[in-house]
């Protein structure tokens, strides 16, 4: 009977000193769906059961629970908390457009062009600067300074655009070469410190200009005629852009109407060709001038022209006779822009009309209008004067005589985006002889 009773104790002992699972001293004991151990019971996912192990409790501090390295927590007003490096404390940052709403993270913009991917994308990668001297082609992607060396930028295409990414990036003044339009895309802050040329050059457009359609500057037919022969009849007309173009002018009547104009920014186009001056069987006697290029540039935090930074978008001079060509497109998409002094600026002038006696000149880095040829070619459009057509005069006589020579037509300026958080932007005392659009970011 004895034995009995002691055997039944033995039993019952063993079952109340045998470890409940869910029991714990530490997170130590936890794992699994339940890596907390509710020592005190202070938590209702324990059922305020002291030592006990429970999913990590929502109102837990981090000092007691930790929390995952660079993990947003809360955002308050400009004001994003984040899990600290050491994962038990946390760190505050502000956010350049506010916090998204309604979200636990800094707010962000989609730029336009589809090149939110990129700018995705840039915050992954290291500083770039391109020094003076540099070129940048669109076509292959190949960054190199002046000795010829090769600057690594990652780049991509995003539909025709070439895009050059980084975390940040310093661009010192540097030549723009290719067919494709150009933009340039960091994370964090854009410096713009030298000349960035994208212009049209004579008859070579710019990265992203045209060379057909509406706006391009229209053909005119000359005539081989007279002893000795020379070509007369009417000029070319310049290429349009923020306005229509210049027309042709000519002896009795004006030549063609000028290229028609266009304000779009999307897609992403430059400036378009001048019109040409052809023989009467086709042949081309003298060709129109190139358009300025385009550029968007993308900054996550800030775009800054320092002192010297200037962007020139400007079209190219008509050859012998041949038509302006008219200025590019600049599209600019950051929290805030700045410009500095009077070196620095942008612009997209258009270029002057060739005539008999020679070319039309390139658009100028200036507010100065390109000067078409000297004979009755028209001058090149301004961010405020339009484009001049080719002089012609009506009824003859001698003063007529020297202007009988198809005078080609100047070439319209182009046009310049800002789109930033405040809808405004910092002129300082820059030099911007362009047609300015303004708009507010979209934040999401």
């Amino acid at each position: 009977m004895y034995a009995k009773w002691w055997a039944a104790a033995l039993v019952l002992t063993a079952a109340c000193t045998k470890k409940n699972p869910g029991h714990c001293g530490s997170n130590s004991d936890c794992s699994g769906a339940t890596p907390f151990c509710d020592v005190e019971g202070a938590y209702d996912e324990s059922d305020h059961t002291p030592n006990t192990c429970t999913p990590i409790p929502a109102d837990c501090p981090i000092d007691v629970c930790g929390c995952t390295p660079g993990t947003a927590l809360s955002c308050d007003g400009d004001q994003l908390t984040s899990c600290a490096a050491d994962g038990t404390s946390t760190t505050k940052s502000s956010c350049v457009l506010g916090c998204a709403t309604g979200s636990a993270r800094c707010a962000t913009f989609t730029p336009s062009n589809g090149l939110a991917g990129a700018l995705k994308r840039a915050a992954d990668e290291g500083d770039v600067a391109i020094p003076k001297g540099s070129t940048i082609d669109t076509d292959t992607g190949a960054v190199r300074d002046s000795a010829g060396e090769s600057i690594p930028v990652t780049n991509l295409l995003v539909g025709p655009i070439r895009v050059f990414i980084a975390k940040n990036l310093t661009v010192d003044a540097a030549r723009v070469l290719g067919a494709a339009p150009i933009a340039l895309v960091a994370s964090g802050a854009i410096s713009i410190q030298g000349f960035l040329d994208i212009s049209g050059k004579a008859t070579q457009g710019g990265p992203g200009a045209q060379t057909s359609g509406s706006c391009t500057g229209l053909d005119s037919v000359v005539t081989l005629s007279g002893s000795p022969a020379e070509y007369t009849g009417s000029g070319p007309s310049g290429a349009g852009h923020a306005t229509t173009g210049g027309t042709g002018g000519g002896k009795n009547a004006p030549g063609p109407a000028g290229g028609a104009g266009f304000a779009s920014f999307t897609p992403l186009r430059g400036g378009c060709q001048g019109g040409n001056a052809r023989a009467q069987d086709g042949t081309l006697v003298a060709s129109g001038g190139g358009g300025g290029g385009a550029i968007q540039i993308v900054a996550g935090e800030s775009l800054v022209f320092s002192a010297r930074g200037f962007i020139a978008a400007g079209g190219g001079g008509g050859a012998k006779s041949g038509g302006g060509g008219s200025g590019g497109t600049i599209l600019l998409e950051a929290p805030t822009v700045a410009f500095s002094d009077g070196t620095s600026g942008a612009e997209t002038n258009g270029g002057g009309g060739g005539c008999q006696d020679g070319a039309g000149q390139d658009a100028l880095p200036s507010a100065v209008p390109a000067k078409g040829c000297s004979t009755g070619s028209g001058d090149g459009g301004t961010g405020t004067l339009a484009p001049i057509g080719g002089y012609y005069c009506g009824s003859g006589g001698n003063f007529c005589i020297v202007y009988s020579i198809y005078p080609g037509g100047g070439g319209s300026a182009g046009s310049m985006s800002v789109s930033t958080l405040s809808g405004g932007y910092d002129a300082g005392m820059a030099v911007l002889s362009t047609n300015i659009v303004t708009s507010s970011l979209t934040l999401d």
